[in-house]
């Protein structure tokens, strides 16, 4: 099932604000919206405090879900760094996956600017989604 995901730039703006400020620790959270298309972020601290991996602070994460379902929205995606690595995912996001059909977007630093791809996980498989980051 290949789809197409798209940010808007204002939101884009909030995860990269976010992400940088927590490097060089992993920062993660989730985006919400409707048709693969993004309409909200929530940045939710990363309870590992890990340079290579997450784990996101339940209190925090059941406080997303619940907004989403308060919104009538989806959740759309679930996002993380690689501050040291490739936007990717790697052996440990393959194996500690938890949401079948949601999408990962994973950002790393390229220079001075974040890149990021997105993706969908199904056991040790990754199938690469069209990213795009468009206007409000």
């Amino acid at each position: 099932m290949s789809r197409d995901l798209a940010i808007p730039t204002p939101i884009w703006d909030e995860m990269v604000a976010h992400i940088a400020a927590e490097a060089p620790r992993e920062a993660c959270g989730l985006l919400g919206g409707k048709d693969n298309r993004v309409i909200v972020h929530y940045s939710i601290e990363n309870e590992a405090h890990s340079t290579t991996r997450f784990s996101m602070q339940p209190q925090q994460q059941l406080q997303a879900f619940l907004s989403l379902d308060e919104q009538g929205l989806d959740l759309v995606a679930i996002y993380h760094s690689h501050p040291a690595g490739a936007a990717y995912p790697s052996e440990t996001d393959l194996s500690e996956h938890a949401y079948p059909g949601v999408a990962h977007v994973i950002l790393s630093p390229q220079g001075v600017r974040w890149h990021g791809g997105a993706f969908l996980l199904d056991h040790h498989e990754v199938e690469r989604l069209s990213l795009r980051v468009v206007d409000a």
